[in-house]
């Protein structure tokens, strides 16, 4: 998640930089308004970005905690049972083409 964000931030204030290179701006409030997008996402994009770092584990434990959550496919299928999950034929109303409905 904070890498999602880091990630986010850094773009905006990349298009913010990009903003104030190559744009003329008419009002100082738009100007510090770039501007402080700028600066905010920059400083936000890196301390995210540092915070991430910090707490990233290794791919193979990552692999290790998602493959002890997978069940196996036998214990599943096992516990649903076939029947219960099809109507036999006996239980249907019988039906007549000439009587229909509509």
């Amino acid at each position: 998640m904070r890498l999602n964000l880091a990630i986010f931030a850094l773009s905006m204030a990349a298009a913010a930089i990009l903003a104030l290179y190559t744009a003329a701006f008419r009002s100082d409030s738009a100007h510090t308004a770039i501007i402080v997008v700028a600066i905010v996402g920059t400083l936000l994009g890196v301390y995210l970005l540092i915070a991430w770092w910090r707490e990233r584990e290794s791919l193979s434990q990552t692999c290790d905690v998602t493959r002890s959550g997978i069940t196996e496919p036998e214990t599943i299928i096992n516990e649903t049972s076939f029947s219960t999950l099809v109507t036999p034929v006996e239980a249907l109303p019988p039906t007549n083409p000439s009587e229909s409905k509509y």
